[in-house]
């Protein structure tokens, strides 16, 4: 009886030994799959920048970019401006937070013009939503300039992307410093 016993135990020893090994090898495995789908993913991501603004009239125009890299087209879904507002609720100042974004309504198109223009509608810059390598999206904010911090949201078939800027008329010379925040 104890014969049978120290087999059994044997046994058991074996398959726990051969489930350990198939579980690293399936550990480098899935390792090695997540390096290249996040290889892939930053090849096939785009990039969101603010160009310039002007004041034409009452309004107040953006110009921003799109560029993507992909050899596969993304579709412009949405575009959302926030600018940044000092918090009044006093339950939020007592956590520490001093400012909320506020969502502004704008009216935005895409252009493969690169000139300020008249706001276009969805019949005429249509298929202007499709991005296969950059195109400009303008943005119409009405009131005056506000030079405060604004965050610019676009979303994508891609997925979406913020960029936050202050926004002035003046021109703008290219970056310093860049750092990609991913979420993981």
């Amino acid at each position: 009886m104890n014969y049978d016993l120290n087999f059994f135990s044997i046994i058991a020893l074996l398959i726990s030994l051969i489930m350990l090994f198939i579980n690293i090898k399936n550990r480098f495995t899935n390792l090695r799959s997540f390096s290249i789908t996040k290889d892939s993913h930053k090849r096939n991501s785009f990039e969101f920048i603010f160009i310039e603004s002007k004041t034409i009239e009452n309004h107040h125009f953006a110009k921003l970019a799109i560029f993507n890299p992909s050899s596969t087209s993304l579709i412009l879904n949405c575009v959302k401006l926030y600018k940044i507002e000092k918090v009044t609720n006093k339950f939020y100042n007592l956590l520490g937070k001093k400012y909320d974004w506020k969502q502004v309504k704008i009216k935005w198109w895409p252009s493969k013009s690169s000139e300020f223009t008249e706001e276009r509608f969805l019949h005429q810059e249509y298929e202007n939503l499709i991005v296969k390598d950059t195109k400009n999206i303008f943005v119409q904010i009405p009131g005056s300039m506000e030079r405060g911090l604004h965050k610019f949201e676009v979303i994508t078939s891609f997925g979406e992307m913020t960029h936050t800027t202050t926004i002035t008329g003046t021109d703008s010379s290219f970056n310093l410093d860049f750092k990609r925040i991913e979420n993981e």
